[in-house]
């Protein structure tokens, strides 16, 4: 008897309802773990970059408060973030300030101060006192 003339044997279950149920599984996890879209906004007015960096300077505060990393290294391998926000970080060491980090990224300003918020937002990084001595 050559392979191909083998029997196939009928599984034990209903393969089509089988079908069903992992569809229905995997339709409700997607709604479960997809974020609920932000309603989009039809507008031609954007913000200005200076109006930008404004947001930005206001939810920083004051740019002498230094910049710390709270997360260990372990817990930053599974963060989500970009190249910016990433090159950012590696450039926090607990004793710059956000104006001295700001400087030292050498990325436009608007660029860094944008990174800079994803990665409070996220949780990542956190501002304290500045450096006394």
């Amino acid at each position: 008897m050559d392979s191909d003339d083998r029997p196939t044997l009928s599984p034990g279950f209903d393969v089509e309802q089988f079908a069903r149920e992992s569809d229905e599984k995997i339709r409700r996890a997607n709604a479960v773990a997809a974020p609920a879209e932000a309603p989009r906004v039809e507008s031609d007015d954007r913000l200005s970059d200076e109006d930008l960096e404004e947001v930005y300077r206001a939810r920083i505060g004051d740019e002498g408060q230094r910049v710390v990393c709270v997360r260990t290294p372990e817990e930053l391998l599974h963060v989500a973030r970009g190249s910016v926000e990433g090159f950012v970080l590696s450039r926090v060491d607990g004793r710059r300030s956000v104006g001295a980090l700001l400087g030292a990224c050498e990325l436009p300003r608007l660029d860094a101060l944008s990174a800079l918020c994803e990665l409070l937002d996220a949780g990542i990084v956190e501002l304290r006192g500045p450096n006394v001595g």
